[in-house]
């Protein structure tokens, strides 16, 4: 006590200590997360963390040096039962913490995936058939985390109040009546009244009186606010008039609706308001998509609309935020993206269960029917647009015909368009990419223009006729327009209507010299799209793309994207879009010098792809790395293509797994039309439109689970 007597003597001093360590922390989050909601948290530095509860204790025992530690929690205004749940807590965040350290033989303190089912297993969860243990075990750890943040963050701020009193002269002028309840002094608002009951309406005013104001609340405005949500009056927050026009207020300013938001998650308040969140507080799921609990995950989506009116998000997303502009009614839009997940936890499809309690909840705030049946459409249907735009063929006019017709109107494909950009952009920073963003806005346009248009047929031919003409201007001397006509109307639509003028102007040239080698390639960069174009025509046989898969793997690099044709005189002409190893676009000409002449001695049999891969795949048997749990998904969708079988593979991702899996495609007998390559962390999910060279879609039950079989062995192998 003599040593913190004489650190910490006068109030400028604890003051000077208290801001040090606040410093510390804010460095802290921003190394290891700035919330507690994180999947794969760290139990010791992260937010929720020991650390948040070590921070405490460091800043109250320096305001309060002279006085026990039994002491100091009710010197920092936490009560008793506070700190039996704040010790409960610590308590639950020690075991954690020692479990992981036994089972990872080390002193880690990341709580990852892994390590999740491991640690639910040992603590005594049990999978049942509504829940999984892992998520189970999650939900608890979430809950202690938060009341570890919250008791430590409010021990903190009574601690920084008791050192910065607010009597003084400028404070006293300052001093300004805003209601009958509450006054403000400089930014801050305070309680007239420290034992009165506030009411639903009361507090939600109040909320949105200091966002839009950008004041802050005093810690016993805040605690009473708790205790007048927790009171029995509160049950129903909707049974004060009011209440509902308020919230509707709300859902129309995406910024106030997301500050709004994010102070009743802060404080535990607000499954309180909407009693619907209850069942996905506190929720993760076990993918390697999604980095935030599922009630995070949905105010982070308010928060990419709420960006999209910034002047800074209105540069980087200059398209979204054009269509935001065209949005007459954004309460309907706010509403579906913060309940578009309010569906999970519950069994069944969360599109179709949240649809309903969406439909509900829009029926308590008052909207009338027309948006009560807008903002069901959209939470039902919230995940049709990127399902479509990364999984499926966005060129193919018979796929755009249908969804056209299931929107319906363009503003409400405006409304789904910005549902589907906020739900992939606050799922994980890492899943978003300018390429997905492309398949966003292309799949959108294309379906504007065919809902401006009179339909498929006049969208056709309004492309043919247009492309014709620049093309036949770039080619000048090398086709006829009549042999260029019969060209074009030979390859299949979405060829058309897929490529530019130019690039099929550059495909003809490729194609004339191809007479003088075995094959060509061309690339062409695209920054604004994020990926490079890598056109290669060929003299067409068995099994080519699994070769050009295989060089690219080689040369380390990604196919995201690839459509495979055939033209009239039998040339293979394979069109794939494609990123380096850090999803960047590839610029290093000696790479692709090497890819070009790795390429042609395939093609030749001089180069053994297979052999090549396996050398480089080979595994290492003195690696520490943890193997991961082989899964392997195989999905068969015979609807979506008129033409074609689709393949959806869904497994771990490893190198020269595409090379495998197109590999097996052929020696099945079967020809890959297109396909698209989606990586999320570890994991990937691979498209395939496939078909019978003879018979085209594959229709045989037999034929389909032998092809389901053989790719998940393919996708399965721990080698090539």
């Amino acid at each position: 006590n003599k040593f913190l007597k004489q650190r910490f003597d006068n109030r400028k001093k604890i003051k000077s200590f208290i801001d040090a360590k606040l410093e510390e922390e804010n460095k802290r989050r921003q190394r290891f997360g700035e919330t507690i909601f994180f999947v794969e948290p760290n139990i010791k530095e992260g937010a929720g963390g020991l650390r948040d509860y070590h921070t405490f204790l460091w800043v109250a025992k320096a305001a309060n040096f002279e006085q026990r530690f039994e002491n100091i929690y009710r010197l920092s205004q936490i009560s008793q039962i506070q700190e039996q749940d704040l010790l409960h807590s610590i308590g639950f965040l020690w075991r954690v913490r020692h479990s992981l350290h036994v089972l990872d033989n080390s002193r880690s303190d990341r709580l990852g995936r892994e390590e999740q089912i491991e640690i639910a297993n040992t603590m005594g969860y049990k999978d049942t058939d509504s829940s999984i243990a892992a998520e189970e075990f999650m939900s608890d750890y979430y809950k202690n985390s938060f009341v570890v943040n919250y008791h430590s963050r409010r021990g903190i701020e009574a601690v920084y109040n008791k050192i910065t009193p607010k009597r003084s002269f400028f404070n006293f002028i300052s001093k300004k009546d805003i209601s009958e309840n509450f006054y403000k002094i400089r930014r801050k608002i305070y309680l007239k009244d420290q034992n009165i009951l506030l009411q639903p309406l009361e507090i939600l005013k109040l909320i949105m009186l200091a966002k839009k104001k950008n004041w802050e609340l005093d810690l016993c405005v805040k605690d009473r606010m708790s205790e007048s949500i927790q009171a029995s009056e509160m049950q129903n927050m909707f049974d004060t008039a009011g209440v509902g026009d308020l919230w509707k207020e709300i859902f129309n300013d995406p910024i106030l609706l997301y500050q709004t938001l994010f102070e009743l998650m802060l404080n535990g308040w607000l499954e309180k308001y909407f009693p619907e969140m209850e069942k996905i507080m506190h929720r993760i799921q076990l993918d390697s998509y999604h980095n935030y609990t599922i009630e995070y995950h949905s105010i982070n989506a308010v928060h990419e609309i709420a960006n999209l009116e910034s002047l800074s998000e209105m540069k980087s997303f200059p398209f979204a935020s054009k269509i935001l502009g065209q949005v007459k009614r954004k309460n309907v839009l706010m509403l579906a993206v913060f309940f578009h997940d309010v569906g999970k936890a519950r069994g069944g499809k969360h599109e179709e269960v949240g649809a309903e309690i969406g439909r509900s909840i829009a029926t308590r705030l008052g909207y009338d029917s027309n948006d009560i049946e807008d903002a069901s459409f959209l939470i039902k249907n919230h995940a049709l647009l990127p399902t479509l735009a990364f999984r499926r063929d966005i060129k193919d006019l018979n796929l755009i015909e249908r969804f056209a017709q299931n929107v319906k109107t363009i503003e409400l494909l405006d409304m789904l368009y910005l549902l589907a950009f906020a739900d992939v952009r606050s799922v994980a920073r890492h899943i978003w990419s300018d390429w997905k963003g492309t398949l966003l806005d292309e799949l959108y346009k294309n379906t504007v223009s065919y809902l401006k248009g009179s339909g498929r047929d006049s969208e056709q031919q309004r492309l043919f006729v247009k492309k014709l003409d620049k093309i036949h201007k770039l080619i000048e001397g090398v086709m006829t327009r009549d042999e260029l006509s019969a060209f074009l109307s030979s390859m299949p639509e979405r060829y058309l209507f897929t490529t530019s003028p130019s690039a099929i102007a550059s495909h003809i040239t490729m194609a004339d010299i191809l007479t003088e080698k075995k094959v060509v390639m061309h690339t062409r960069h695209n920054p604004s799209k994020g990926f490079t174009e890598l056109s290669v025509v060929a003299k067409d046989a068995p099994g080519l793309f699994s070769k050009i898969a295989g060089v690219l793997s080689i040369n380390n690099i990604n196919i995201i994207d690839a459509q495979i044709y055939t033209m009239p005189n039998g040339t293979a002409l394979d069109l794939l879009w494609v990123t380096d190893s850090k999803d960047r676009l590839v610029y290093d000409t000696n790479i692709w010098e090497k890819v070009y002449n790795d390429f042609e001695k395939a093609v030749n049999d001089i180069l053994d792809v297979h052999k090549t891969l396996m050398l480089k795949v080979k595994p290492r048997f003195l690696s520490k790395t943890k193997e991961r749990t082989n899964f392997v998904q195989v999905k068969i969708d015979n609807d979506v293509s008129v033409t074609e079988t689709v393949i959806d593979v869904f497994t771990n991702d490893r190198l020269g797994l595409l090379y495998g899996i197109s590999r097996a495609f052929f020696d099945l007998g079967c020809t890959i039309e297109r396909a698209k390559i989606t990586t999320n962390s570890k994991q990937v999910l691979d498209v395939f439109y496939i078909r019978d060279p003879i018979e085209g879609k594959i229709l045989s039950k037999d034929r389909l689970k032998c092809i389901e079989d053989a790719i998940k062995q393919a996708a399965s192998a721990s080698t090539i």
